[in-house]
């Protein structure tokens, strides 16, 4: 799959998903660090990336504005540390990869306990 990775979203988290054979590109690789949300929507569109983040105006701005346009992984776990937010970001890859679960255009909402596809 293809992500971009929003800055509240660790390097390490990045490297960690290129390791497991994603296409990952984070904003300093557009030179965008500090950017606005919907300047990161725009990457994303252009480049046809899901967007990884922590961040709830995300959510706004797919349901509301980029619904079917845009695909936004969004993560809502307790535990931020790297190691907890790469095994919560494996474990549903898998499961979607085993399920066959589509989420390039969809809201994504995982958490820990499992997630929620919006279309």
């Amino acid at each position: 799959m293809k992500f971009l990775l929003d800055e509240n979203i660790s390097p390490r988290t990045a490297k960690f998903l290129k390791d497991l054979g994603h296409d990952v590109k984070v904003l300093d690789d557009f030179k965008m660090l500090g950017c606005e949300n919907g300047e990161v929507v725009n990457i994303a569109r252009k480049e046809n990336r899901i967007i990884i983040t922590l961040d709830l105006t995300f959510g706004y701005r797919f349901y509301f504005l980029n619904r079917g346009r845009i695909g936004i992984l969004l993560l809502r776990v307790d535990d931020l540390t790297v190691e907890n937010v790469n095994n919560v970001l494996k474990s549903f890859l898998e499961l979607i990869q085993k399920e066959k679960k589509k989420i390039e255009r969809s809201l994504v909402i995982v958490e820990e306990e499992g997630y929620r596809i919006i279309k």
